[in-house]
């Protein structure tokens, strides 16, 4: 390594993201001058692009299939303006960053660099080899003299099977991974690359508590899943009561209809995004699907919704009532964790959905960075999140056994920060209703005592009359009958100490707010 080896050196030129922001708010011209004249980009630079290299971008933003299209005939211009130089001035900085390591490095005449970047800045050629072979066709490279000089790496993610030792009967074949490949990147003609290697990903680095989160979290909503058929058996009067204390409208509450007794969640995102006829949204931690029942009514048969969650037992009903409700044909659900969605659906890529919704699921997710920088790279843009989730407002007292769901919320400086930091725009923290107590005039059609209306309504959402529990969503139903519930009695003895803390100081529901630029 570069740390033990002095024949080694790591060099770091990226653009920072700034000058993308100022592209897309403030227009070419500035952004150039800025850029060039902070050393990142050439003062020649124009952050020009091929055709060829805008239909290989703007396939990667929306799936289309440019081996199918070749010539971009049914390719959208709307990324051309703003997006695509964004996409360049990254190349740029990268290329001018070769450019003048080069003038340095090649002592010896046999030197070598070995640039690491995405996939999206050098297959076919396109990005950044393309601006450091400008660079060579003007006499200014000393390692790269032309195409041949450089060698295109490229890495493929697939599955188990693929990579596999054993039995010849269970391996992969030549013409097999040749097919893959060749859907992935086309045929030779293409030249995407003169090297790809394949390898499986390696699970989300974890400590023992993101492991033992994601295990009960999956394992606890399993059994609310398996239960969650019993639609009769729950409450619906206090399902009714507590999204209406959320600001559900009363049109959203009847669409739902029967499947409310379901409803989990600590907000409403609905109040907070413009979800329109058409739209594509994502449901993150859809839970049993009530939230995304509630977007199909917005978007309508020519929209589409998919929701995500970690428990295969919630995704099995939510796709039962989809079909039972007939609206499977553009409300589909999936099994996969959230920081890093891999699901059998050619559809979900980069940049598919106008929006993104979430509630609750936030609240116990390890990685929350992963998460929000999940969220930017499957929004189109402009495409907005409208995420209800739970944070700390200050600390977690020292000495307290605290639920490791609490352990796991966010604290709220924290939000902001880690938007700004995946790339989100007009950010907004909402703490319009981030009081973790509900309270609502009885339902003049229920029989609910008013401690009941004074509920644990949603996820994380602590009272003393009911369990101060904490550990994730409740699915809402009658404690009596025999659907499971996560707030149980073992967890009302556990935490019970927890009665003496006043939650409204120490946590608040919030709703995060940002934009794709």
């Amino acid at each position: 390594s570069a740390l033990h080896n002095h024949n080694i050196r790591l060099y770091g030129g990226f653009i920072p993201r700034t000058y993308a922001r100022m592209l897309m708010k403030e227009g070419l011209e500035k952004t150039i001058q800025e850029a060039s004249t902070s050393g990142f980009i050439s003062k020649e630079e124009a952050l020009n692009g091929t055709n060829e290299h805008y239909n290989y971008f703007e396939s990667l933003l929306t799936g289309r299939n440019m081996h199918l299209d070749p010539l971009g005939t049914n390719a959208t211009d709307r990324f051309r303006e703003k997006m695509f130089p964004a996409q360049i001035i990254k190349d740029a900085s990268m290329a001018w960053c070769v450019k003048n390591l080069d003038d340095i490095l090649n002592v010896s005449g046999y030197d070598r660099m070995l640039l690491v970047c995405g996939v999206g800045h050098m297959l076919y050629s396109h990005g950044v080899p393309e601006r450091i072979l400008q660079h060579a066709k003007k006499n200014e490279m000393g390692i790269v003299k032309a195409k041949e000089d450089i060698l295109r790496i490229a890495c493929f993610p697939v599955s188990e099977r693929i990579l596999m030792d054993g039995d010849d009967d269970k391996n992969i074949t030549l013409e097999e991974i040749t097919g893959i490949l060749k859907d992935a990147y086309g045929g030779a003609e293409y030249d995407a690359a003169d090297v790809c290697f394949l390898y499986e990903e390696d699970s989300l680095e974890e400590d023992d508590d993101d492991e033992q989160i994601r295990n009960e979290t999956q394992t606890a909503y399993d059994k609310v899943g398996h239960t969650a058929h019993l639609l009769e058996a729950g409450n619906l009067n206090k399902a009714h009561v507590i999204m209406r204390s959320l600001h559900y409208t009363q049109e959203e509450i009847d669409h739902v209809g029967l499947d409310a007794v379901n409803y989990q969640g600590v907000g409403c995102p609905h109040r907070h995004v413009n979800i329109q006829e058409g739209d594509s949204v994502l449901d993150l931690g859809s839970g049993l699907g009530v939230d995304s029942l509630i977007a199909t009514k917005a978007v309508g048969p020519t929209g589409r919704v998919v929701g995500i969650d970690i428990s295969g037992e919630c995704v099995h009903h939510a796709n039962r009532r989809a079909r039972e409700r007939g609206v499977d044909g553009f409300l589909q659900f999936f099994q996969s964790p959230i920081e890093r969605i891999h699901v059998n659906d050619e559809k979900i890529v980069d940049g598919t959905f106008d929006v993104i919704i979430s509630n609750g699921a936030f609240c116990l997710l390890p990685n929350k960075m992963s998460g929000f920088e999940e969220c930017l790279r499957l929004l189109k843009r402009d495409g907005k999140i409208a995420l209800c989730t739970t944070v700390i407002k200050d600390r977690l007292e020292d000495g307290v056994e605290w639920p490791l769901c609490m352990r796991t919320f966010a604290k709220m400086n924290e939000i902001l920060p880690m938007l700004e930091q995946a790339g989100f725009v007009d950010i907004e923290i909402d703490l319009s209703d981030s009081l973790m107590e509900v309270y609502e005039e009885e339902d003049e059609t229920t029989d609910l005592d008013y401690a009941d209306v004074k509920t644990s309504n949603t996820d994380e959402i602590i009272d003393t009359e009911d369990s101060p529990h904490y550990r994730s969503k409740e699915s809402l139903g009658d404690e009596n009958q025999s659907r499971f519930k996560v707030h149980n009695e073992e967890g009302q003895k556990q935490f019970q100490h927890l009665e003496n803390f006043d939650m409204n100081q120490l946590c608040a529901r919030i709703v995060i707010k940002a934009r794709k630029p």
